[in-house]
């Protein structure tokens, strides 16, 4: 059966699940076949391995496609992706639904074409309903980043000078110089909003620190692509 998308437990259904939805020793090492893994749940919301496969193997928020197994360190980013995207849904932010059809129609390109990646999809038992949302998680946690970060970061113009030095340049050179600061400035102002999130937030990994989880299943490493 393909997935469809995210789960949301109630807090006494989550409590009494918790114990059977912990990867098994077996899951964690290879030793055995893997369909699933819950590796986290963040405020109520369960991330599974496939979760975090689909993120990495269509390189939504931040993830690089990759072969191996996930990590814990994957599971960490991971957590702080269900976090943005949580204060997002809080505050409203706007998807267009133009960018998630353009994005969609980029991955569709990737793929070889709209049959390709349905393919590779049922391939993978991943619900189109379920990618496609996926993305418009990933536009979603773009815009946020950009609207809450990125366009607030400040840059003075003595740290543009210093940062393109006193041989002249160009006004594309400066421009360039003054991006580059001001998406270092976002960059580190998001890292500190998240660790305090991560803090205050209701927080259960269940992933050891030198512990793996192989793929859920094979077309996750390739891709649709």
């Amino acid at each position: 059966m393909a997935r469809v998308g995210p789960r949301l437990l109630g807090v006494s259904c989550l409590a009494a699940l918790l114990p059977a939805l912990a990867v098994t020793g077996a899951a964690r090492t290879g030793g055995g076949q893997l369909a699933d893994a819950v590796l986290a749940v963040v405020d109520a919301e369960i991330v599974t391995a496939s979760d975090i496969a689909l993120a990495r193997v269509l390189a939504l928020h931040g993830f690089t496609p990759s072969a191996s197994p996930i990590e814990a360190a994957d599971v960490g980013r991971y957590v702080r992706v269900v976090l943005v995207l949580g204060e997002a849904r809080r505050l409203a932010i706007d998807v267009p639904a133009a960018e998630v059809d353009d994005a969609w129609q980029s991955l569709e390109t990737r793929a070889g074409g709209p049959a390709a990646l349905d393919a590779w999809l049922r391939a993978v038992a991943v619900s189109s309903a379920w990618a496609r949302r996926a993305v418009e998680a990933h536009v979603r946690w773009r815009r946020f980043i950009q609207l809450r970060f990125v366009e607030l970061a400040f840059v003075a113009p003595d740290e543009v000078a210093d940062e393109v030095g006193s041989a002249p340049v160009d006004a594309e050179a400066r421009a360039r110089a003054y991006e580059r600061l001001r998406q270092a400035k976002a960059e580190r102002a998001l890292s500190e909003w998240l660790d305090a999130r991560v803090k205050h937030a209701s927080v259960r990994t269940l992933l050891g620190a030198d512990e793996r989880v192989p793929l859920p299943f094979a077309g996750f490493a390739t891709g649709p692509r």
